[in-house]
């Protein structure tokens, strides 16, 4: 499909940008998938480079096969992406790698002391039961059968009562991403 510049901008029509659209979108998310692998992606690059199109609409060259430019800038967008992940990767490995270099000595106490309090605000939130069950578990490392023998309840409550404290947990540091975050990477570096 060849699409005629006017005054060296492509037609202010959206329906000629509706069926330059539709003309090359399965191409150009086919196109994609070869270098990204996922589908949303893709496309969520391709809806991109659309986007990128027609804000500078303005500004393209007459002379360039519009084919040629969708997928140049998909090309770009996906070098881009691709770029992206490979820093978050490495971020998430150099995070990783300083969080296992850190022994439980080296800490500084301010964030020990930071994270205790935290665990148990957290904790307090918890029914009785819940906590001394979740404690019993974590901090003094007994087995569900332990717990369940000492405190004369079945196996299936201690698990029912320490699936429910997980997930009142998560849903607390769910609620606050940045505190989540650094509650993981806090867990890292405890090991709890």
């Amino acid at each position: 499909m060849n699409i005629i510049f006017k005054d060296g901008s492509i037609d202010n029509d959206e329906r000629l940008f509706c069926e330059l659209y539709t003309t090359y979108k399965s191409r150009l998310i086919y196109f994609a998938i070869r270098f990204i692998k996922s589908e949303v992606l893709a496309e969520d690059i391709v809806q991109e480079a659309f986007i990128s199109i027609w804000l500078n609409r303005k500004s393209l060259d007459a002379d360039q096969s519009i084919e040629s430019y969708l997928f140049t800038t998909v090309r770009n967008k996906i070098f881009n992406q691709l770029k992206n992940i490979d820093n978050e990767i490495r971020l998430k490995e150099a995070l990783l790698q300083n969080a296992m270099d850190y022994s439980y000595e080296e800490v500084n106490p301010v964030i020990e002391l930071d994270f205790e309090n935290l665990f148990r605000r957290m904790l307090g939130t918890l029914t009785p039961q819940q906590q001394r069950i979740f404690i019993m578990s974590r901090e003094e490392k007994l087995s569900h059968k332990e717990i369940a023998s000492q405190l004369g309840i079945s196996l299936y409550t201690v698990n029912q009562h320490i699936t429910e404290a997980l997930q009142t947990l998560r849903g607390q540091l769910s609620t606050n991403s940045d505190l989540y975050t650094d509650c993981i990477f806090l867990f890292l570096l405890f090991q709890l």
